[in-house]
């Protein structure tokens, strides 16, 4: 099975891109060197943010040379290529806050880290000859980047994921303002989802025109997950998978796995066979498995914890349908939307906006009502009553994520807003106006 890259514009479903491409100056190249600025990490232990980067590097690496910066690629030393188009770089940009707070000895160390910062910044966009940096995430942390912009750098990108839009209003003021430096250096600005948009124009001065582009997925080897392996021998014959970072009980937690596990407290009185499979960073697995045994409900959930990707498609293609429950998302769709798409796996989500903005009830999915444990199991129990419902939601989905939402699509969005960008910083009149 492969990703189509068929776009059909929809009312519902049209992107929001720059489309200036076709009237740009005739000294902007269509080959940039693009600096991404995102956490990165090998294949095998991608999710969130890190998958959704990885999936756009390899579409994007069709057309420019991508250079990543990452706080996640392990200790500093030389930089790793890893192909002709793609090298990673390695450098953890300091921050003065610690806990959410101002602390005065991080603060010491981020200004005396800040002018070497800088310098390796400069560096890296001169040795590897950027043409614009995309800011895959606007973090306090990207204040040396927007200092290296001031200083004649290349212009910059910035994109919306969730956390670094939600979570301003509650930062301290001095986190507010490096910020606010970041955003006053950056030329254009992305977001996931409209939500996000929205919340990113009305929180973050200097945040007017934002661009949505929505999460775009790959291909997936329908063959290579749908083979049988030592991993998937080990999975309950039926099962429904909830996929994502088991985040403390206390939070709320985000992903919902703990409505999923309390919906299974009824779910096993009439489907007494019928599993969860919980997959994601088991940081609070205790805090779970303890719930599952309050609810009576231990022996049916199985919580395995952080696995490669392609661990997480191949238990995927043999479940019987997905459940994203979750509390809020950065935007949407999820990776997890998308990967149950691209294996036209029925899906039940919760009807926060980062799903509700690409979803349709009872066409591609089953829309619950948040924090609705009762109709999380009225989902279930309809989707095993009608197989043939189940089936067909599932095909929707597929037909939705190729259609509309192709890793060569959103690629082609991004690339649209870096030639804009650098455009216009050839054209400083154009920034004037």
């Amino acid at each position: 099975m492969t990703i189509t890259t068929q776009h059909k514009k929809s009312d519902s479903q049209q992107i929001d891109t720059m489309d200036t491409v076709n009237s740009l100056p005739k000294e902007v190249k269509s080959c940039l060197n693009i600096l991404l600025v995102a956490p990165w990490q090998p294949e095998a232990g991608r999710a969130g943010v890190q998958s959704s980067a990885g999936t756009l590097v390899r579409s994007l690496c069709k057309q420019h040379k991508v250079t990543i910066l990452t706080p996640l690629a392990g200790s500093k030393g030389s930089p790793t290529r890893i192909s002709d188009q793609v090298t990673v770089y390695c450098e953890y940009l300091c921050e003065p806050i610690k806990s959410g707070r101002f602390n005065f000895k991080a603060a010491l160390n981020w200004l005396i880290s800040l002018p070497r910062s800088v310098r390796y910044i400069m560096r890296i966009c001169r040795e590897e000859r950027i043409d614009v940096i995309h800011l895959y995430q606007l973090q306090m942390s990207h204040f040396p980047i927007s200092l290296v912009r001031r200083l004649g750098g290349p212009p910059m990108v910035g994109t919306f994921h969730g956390r670094d839009v939600k979570e301003y209003p509650i930062r301290p003021i001095m986190g507010r303002w490096l910020v606010r430096q970041v955003t006053s250096q950056t030329t254009a600005f992305t977001s996931v989802s409209s939500d996000l948009a929205r919340i990113a124009k009305n929180t973050v001065r200097s945040v007017q025109d934002v661009s949505v582009i929505r999460n775009g997925m790959g291909p997936v080897d329908s063959e290579e997950v749908s083979r049988e392996s030592a991993f998937t021998r080990k999975l309950p014959k039926r099962f429904f998978l909830s996929v994502g970072r088991l985040y403390p009980l206390g939070g709320p937690p985000v992903k919902g796995h703990d409505l999923a596990i309390r919906a299974w407290a009824t779910l096993k009185n009439d489907h007494p066979d019928l599993h969860l499979v919980i997959m994601g960073n088991p940081v609070e697995e205790t805090a779970y498995r303890a719930l599952a045994q309050d609810q009576n409900c231990s022996h049916l959930i199985h919580i395995l914890g952080s696995h490669p990707r392609n661990d997480v498609l191949r238990a995927m293609f043999c479940s019987m349908g997905v459940i994203t429950a979750s509390r809020h998302e950065g935007g949407g769709p999820t990776m997890t939307v998308l990967e149950a798409g691209a294996l036209a796996k029925p899906l039940i989500a919760s009807n926060i906006p980062a799903y509700t903005e690409t979803l349709t009830n009872d066409k591609d999915s089953i829309i619950v009502p948040k924090e609705d444990v009762a109709a999380i199991v009225s989902a279930v129990e309809r989707l095993l009553d009608d197989p043939l419902f189940a089936k067909n939601i599932g095909q929707s989905l597929r037909e939705l994520v190729e259609t509309n939402y192709s890793s060569e699509q959103t690629a082609k969005r991004y690339s649209d807003v870096y030639l804009a960008t650098v455009a216009k910083a050839k054209n400083p009149l154009d920034q004037k106006q």
